[in-house]
């Protein structure tokens, strides 16, 4: 195993984000289906570093789950804070990230 340099950003949508996306068109949002989104970023150490990260970060992050369930980012909500991010996120940070395999990494670009 082998630590990597890197921190976790763990997301998990709450009730407003489940609303939200009920009320989009398409196939009804299973909260059962609530799985977290986990985010790699640059490696933290402290508790105040951790809540940097996301606050540099939470505009992104938003953007990334809202796209996960709505391509389009005209049907996005227009408004959109760091207030409201964590109303809709239930969000952690971990600053130890091991990789269990014996294989390397891969990338994949969007």
């Amino acid at each position: 195993m082998a630590i990597v340099n890197r921190c976790a950003i763990i997301v998990v949508p709450k009730q407003p984000y489940v609303d939200w996306a009920n009320s989009s068109p398409g196939p009804p949002f299973d909260p059962e289906d609530c799985k977290p989104s986990v985010y790699l970023a640059t490696e933290v150490v402290t508790g105040e570093d951790m809540v940097a990260v996301v606050k540099e970060s939470w505009k992104c992050l938003f953007d990334l789950q809202l796209d996960g369930w709505m391509r389009d980012p005209k049907s996005w909500p227009k408004k959109r804070s760091f207030k409201i991010f964590n109303e809709w996120f239930d969000v952690r940070v971990t600053s130890r990230v091991e990789d269990m395999c014996e294989w390397p990494l891969e990338r994949e670009e969007d």
